[in-house]
């Protein structure tokens, strides 16, 4: 997560964009969400894109 706003930082980015596998529940308890604090930290926009397998995500 450091990396990822580091990067944007000194790349001089407008905004950060990424996914979001969506784990949920215990899991996202347990592992923690990189986008969650990548979206609490960043100083800049940050765009989420929800994986279309995500729980709640799209389906084809």
């Amino acid at each position: 997560m450091e990396e990822i706003l580091s990067c944007a930082e000194e790349k001089g980015c407008d905004v950060i964009v990424m996914g979001s596998r969506g784990l949920g529940g215990l899991k996202e308890f347990v592992l923690g969400s990189v986008s969650h604090s990548v979206v609490q930290k960043s100083k800049m926009p940050v765009f989420i894109i929800k994986h279309p397998s995500a729980k709640g995500g799209m389906t084809v």
